[in-house]
């Protein structure tokens, strides 16, 4: 089971109080995460697939801002005003 590097969520100012792996989905690694307020976040590593991230962050946004019907995942900044975190282990975004 892959571990979620912890500087990645550093990005976001994001501490997990509770992590747990999604063992599902082909293309990224996701994981959930509880931070010690109770909010739930997803974290997505797509590996090398940056610009599948920043379509997918482009597309949620943009149905945000058209009043999609339906709930739309927000995508966060991270502290330096972007979506999009790359590491040695991938391209991550919350």
């Amino acid at each position: 089971m892959p571990i979620l590097p912890q500087e990645v969520l550093s990005n976001w100012s994001l501490k997990a109080e509770a992590e747990r792996f999604v063992d599902e989905g082909e293309s990224c690694q996701n994981w959930l995460i509880t931070n010690k307020e109770g909010e739930r976040f997803i974290v997505r590593n797509a590996g090398n697939y940056r610009k599948y991230i920043e379509f997918q962050v482009y597309l949620m946004n943009h149905l945000r801002q058209k009043d999609f019907p339906y709930l739309v995942p927000q995508p966060l900044k991270t502290n330096d005003g972007n979506n999009v975190v790359l590491t040695s282990q991938g391209n991550f975004y919350v």
